[in-house]
């Protein structure tokens, strides 16, 4: 049985966490433009909110299965195509 850590989103992570976004929505919009605007889009996230707490199921091996953004980030999609 593989086991995983929860423990807290960091930038090192943003490759994986685009490539799991991209697997697991890939029928989106934010996928749709490429691996680089969903990294962006989550850099902007860990980097522009002060009430955020992301988090992510990491497997021994450390390869990221899952994550979770939550908090406060009202206007988050529009405010990142605005910026980007």
């Amino acid at each position: 049985m593989i086991e995983f850590t929860i423990r807290n989103v960091e930038i090192s992570d943003l490759d994986q966490i685009a490539e799991v976004h991209r697997a697991s929505f890939e029928d989106r919009a934010l996928s749709q433009l490429g691996k680089s605007a969903v990294k962006r889009y989550y850099r902007w996230l860990l980097t522009g909110f002060s009430d955020i707490y992301p988090v992510c199921a990491v497997s021994t091996q450390g390869k990221i299965a899952g994550f979770c953004f939550a908090g406060v980030y009202g206007g988050s999609f529009s405010g990142f195509l605005k910026n980007n």
